[in-house]
C-alpha cells in the first residue's frame, strides 16, 4: 500500500505528495481502516460504501420497469 501524505492544502492543490510505501497484514489493515473511519467521523465526514453490484443492478432493472 502506498499512502500519499501532504503537509498542507497548498501541497494538496499542487499535487506535491510524500509517498510512503508500507506492507500491512490483515489485522493491521483492519485497524488502519477503523482508525481512518473514526478520524473521518470526528471531522464530520460521512463515509458510505457503494451498494453491492447485485443491488445496483436490481435498482436499475426496477427503474426500467416503472
Amino acid at each position: 500500500m502506498t499512502l500519499q501524505i501532504v503537509e498542507n492544502a497548498v501541497q494538496y492543490q499542487d499535487h506535491r505528495y510524500h509517498h510512503v510505501t508500507m506492507a500491512l497484514n490483515d489485522r493491521q489493515l483492519r485497524s488502519l481502516a477503523r482508525d481512518l473511519a473514526r478520524a473521518a467521523r470526528s471531522r464530520g465526514l460521512d463515509l458510505r460504501a457503494r451498494p453491492p453490484i447485485h443491488k445496483r443492478l436490481w435498482q436499475g432493472l426496477k427503474s426500467l420497469v416503472k
